[in-house]
């Protein structure tokens, strides 16, 4: 699983966000949360 890159952006209930990705093990604050510029689509069944 050492090949698989991710990266997540989450915002607390205090409006405080952070990036915490596979590259660091301690997420970074962040103004905001940004919506990706490629959707993410789960593979479905059959797709190649």
């Amino acid at each position: 699983m050492d090949d698989i890159e991710w990266s997540t952006c989450y915002c607390s209930v205090f409006d405080e966000c952070y990036v915490r990705s596979s590259a660091s093990r301690k997420p970074e604050p962040v103004k905001q949360c940004k919506a990706p510029a490629v959707k993410f689509r789960p593979a479905q069944r059959g797709d190649k």
